[in-house]
């Protein structure tokens, strides 16, 4: 049969003519089972490549829109807490003198002062919101592990 489709394929209509009927249309048969299993085949990958470009593109866009649109609420939330533990930093360091590199204990005075010194810069219920933004907003640090974890919590229980 896979001759009888070569020969059909790649031979001439003059060479065609000179067989028997029954030949002919052996070699038409067996020509057009081959080139419609081509087809087939060509339409498949067509259509493979069809929804790389056009569907997974249009997802990756869409998640791309998606996180721009929550780019402003992880700037204003990262800021606010890096303002606060800025202050958390300053007021933990020790401080050096430049002047006579003497190294002087940390300013902190209690928990309840360095947590004033903060809402100065900025308030208590605004960190806790941009804290929770940040958790919605952003993957976890480990999200690989948490996600491989999640897994096997939930294979290992079934």
């Amino acid at each position: 049969m896979a001759e009888l489709s070569r020969y059909g394929a790649d031979g001439k209509a003059s060479l065609l003519r000179r067989h028997s009927d029954a030949r002919r249309l052996a070699t038409l048969l067996a020509t057009t089972v081959y080139l419609t299993s081509r087809a087939v085949d060509d339409a498949l990958d067509l259509l493979e490549v069809l929804i790389a470009t056009k569907l997974l593109a249009r997802a990756e866009r869409e998640s791309a829109k998606e996180k721009l649109k929550t780019l402003p609420r992880v700037e204003r939330a990262s800021a606010k807490l890096a303002t606060a533990f800025q202050v958390v930093f300053d007021t933990t360091s020790e401080q050096v003198d430049t002047d006579t590199g003497e190294i002087a204990p940390p300013r902190v005075e209690s928990l309840e002062a360095m947590w004033a010194a903060i809402e100065q810069v900025v308030p208590r219920h605004e960190l806790a919101a941009a804290i929770a933004a940040l958790f919605e907003l952003t993957p976890p640090l480990d999200s690989a592990l948490s996600s491989r974890s999640c897994h096997e919590v939930t294979s290992s229980s079934l």
